[in-house]
Parts: structure tokens; sequence; C-alpha cells
């Protein structure tokens, strides 16, 4: 039988930290304490939930079990507490959240600085950046990522889908015609993202869910997404940009859906957090977070 949940947190923060001794350290407390800890929790379940030497630590297949289920645990206690907090005491302490460039431009920091007004004892660390950043190692609260993620200890909470879709402006539209067809996008200069490999195709999607991976052309490719924005703006080509995005520009009049029966398939948005719990200290800001995030992204989208 479970009799506590701080050791349920703390078998949480050994998996993350890949280690007792690392463990212990952000803890704040001595490796035989957490040692002691993982073994009494061990006892209350009645099975081994990790094989431990002196030099690596393993999952059993009870302990991967129960380790995906402490997750959702961790989570609905934290959202619990974080509720209880907003109603009796309001936000407060530090968090440290990473986002990517995309998102800060849908009036992310607008909304971030009210909330900063509203509760003076909450103070806050934004990294924007389209790294993948180390949740762990650079000992952030949460952070945004968009696409599928990679099989790893981080929780995650579903927020959103965001849909990119094709945007000029009309001055190229009129220097160089609209293209009709995905497969026109070869003879256009087409924004593209700068990688590992070359970008030559972008894969689209029509509303009958008919896909085509389409040829693009163009001479201009970036590592940077606002540069990449910053092209398409200034008239130069076609780019891929947010939808929601791309409605705001339309009704500015700074930007023309191209090839509207077409658009890139809707990418999830999530929020990662490190494997241990956020404690009651943080749990009520980091839920205000992940809700004020979900509301960027569904503007986005």
């Amino acid at each position: 039988m479970l009799n506590s949940l701080n050791d349920v947190r703390v078998f949480v923060q050994v998996v993350g930290s890949n280690g007792l001794s690392a463990a212990a350290r952000v803890l704040g407390v001595p490796a035989n304490t957490v040692s002691r800890t993982l073994s009494r929790l061990e006892e209350d379940l009645g099975v081994r939930l990790l094989q431990r030497t002196t030099r690596s630590l393993s999952f059993t297949e009870e302990g991967r079990t129960f380790y995906n289920q402490a997750l959702a645990l961790l989570a609905h206690v934290d959202e619990a507490e974080s509720v209880l907090r907003r109603r009796s005491s309001g936000l407060s302490g530090l968090i440290r959240m990473a986002v990517r460039t995309t998102t800060a431009q849908f009036d992310l920091i607008p909304e971030l600085t009210e909330l900063l007004k509203a509760h003076p004892t909450l103070r806050l660390q934004l990294f924007v950046t389209d790294d993948e950043v180390d949740l762990v190692a650079s000992g952030l609260d949460l952070a945004l990522r968009v696409g599928a993620l990679p099989d790893s200890h981080l929780a995650s909470r579903h927020v959103g889908d965001v849909t990119f879709v094709l945007a000029a402006t009309s001055g190229y539209l009129k220097r160089h015609g609209a293209p009709k067809a995905p497969g026109d996008l070869a003879a256009h200069e087409c924004v593209r993202a700068l990688g590992a490999r070359p970008q030559t195709t972008w894969l689209l999607e029509s509303a009958r869910k008919k896909s085509v991976e389409a040829q693009v052309g163009g001479r201009f490719e970036c590592n940077d997404v606002r540069a990449q924005a910053a092209a398409v703006y200034a008239g130069f080509g076609i780019g891929l940009r947010p939808a929601g995005e791309v409605r705001r520009a339309s009704r500015e009049g700074t930007l023309v859906r191209v090839l509207p029966a077409w658009q890139l398939e809707a990418i999830p948005v999530r929020v990662v957090l490190p494997p241990r719990g956020t404690g009651v200290a943080r749990a009520a800001a980091t839920g205000e977070m992940i809700a004020l995030l979900q509301k960027v992204v569904a503007r986005m989208s």
C-alpha cells in the first residue's frame, strides 16, 4: 500500500536525475535519505522498481509501469494544489519557462506581464528559443514543444495543435503570379527552413486529407523562423506561417493566403514538465502558465 506521496516524488526525481546522488543534490537531502526513501516505497508497493548499481539505474518492468502512473498522479495532485492555491493566496515563486520564438509573437508577452502585475510575489524567467532545451539540466519548470516528442521521462500536457499554411504578400503575387496547384511551387521563391538536409519539399494536405509532397524552389534558406517570416513579409517569396497569423495578416492587408485548399498537417503542441513534480510552491503558477500557453496556441491555429 502506498503510504507517502513524497516517496513517489523522490522516486520520480531519481529517475529524472538518473541517479540517487544527483537526485539528492536536487532535493537538498543526503543520498542515503534518498536511498532509504526509495527502499521504503518499494517495500510499501511490494515490488522492486529499479535495478541499481553504483554506476547505473534501470527500470524493472513494474518500475516502468509505476513511473508512468506516478507522473500522471503527481500531475493531478499538482493541479489540485494549483486550484486551491489560486483561490487562497494568489500566485508566487519563481517560474522558469521556455517557449518557441513564433509563440512569443501571439500576444504572449502582454499576457505574461499582466499576470505579473496581478501577482506581485510571482517571478518569471522566460527563455525564447527554438532549440530543444534540457529541462533538468537547465532547471526549467516547463517548456513548449512542437511536434512529436521523443521517448523520454518528461511529463507532458497537450495544449493544442497548430496548422501552418502558405502565404505571401500581394506584391510578390502580382510580380510572379499565384500558384494554382502544389506542383507550381517548384517555380516560385519559397522561403525554406535551413537544417541538416536541404528542404526541397513541403508535405501538404487538402481538406479531404489528400497528401502531396510538393517540390519547392527558392534561393533563400534560413535556420531562424523570425528571419524566415521577415523574408515573407518583405515580399521575397512564399512561406509557411501559422494559420492564425495569416488570418490576422490578411485582415491587416500584409499577407495573402496561397493555395488556400492546402496546408501542412496539424502539428501537436505540448507543454513538457521535468520528471519531478513541481511541488506546492510552484504548482499554482505552473498551472496558470499552462492555461495561458493553451490560449496562445489556440490563437495560432
